[in-house]
């Protein structure tokens, strides 16, 4: 449902309480499942946007430990192809994640670190 906001229209607060007194219940998302194919697709381009200087997370794996476990093949017209090892792992490391639509709480946690220029300080 759209909802038009703005000064001449209530506050979203009011709309939900109308709702609810109207007992209106929304309509569920519909959601398609990407298929296996699709998944190592998308993991496959973000692994080559990834950039090498990124900082690792709380798990300690570094950007460059990703984009670089691969191993070549021999691909089509005799020529080398890259495959990335951790691709197939990863693959179904998210197809699990969106087939039971959970996230690992670990992968909710972020860490921050403050940067400063000497110029202002």
């Amino acid at each position: 449902m759209a909802v038009p906001l703005g000064h001449k229209h209530p506050p979203p607060e009011v709309l939900l309480k109308q709702g609810v007194e109207r007992e209106w219940v929304p309509e569920p998302d519909v959601l398609n499942m990407p298929d296996v194919a699709t998944v190592r697709m998308l993991l496959a381009d973000q692994i080559k946007k990834m950039h090498v200087r990124a900082s690792s997370g709380f798990d300690l794996v570094s950007a460059p430990f990703i984009k670089q476990a691969v191993i070549l093949q021999p691909g089509e017209n005799g020529r080398v192809e890259r495959v990335n090892v951790l691709l197939p792992y990863m693959t179904e490391l998210f197809k699990l994640m969106l087939d039971k639509a959970s996230v690992p709480a670990c992968w909710k946690q972020a860490k921050l670190c403050p940067l400063y220029k000497k110029d202002l300080f």
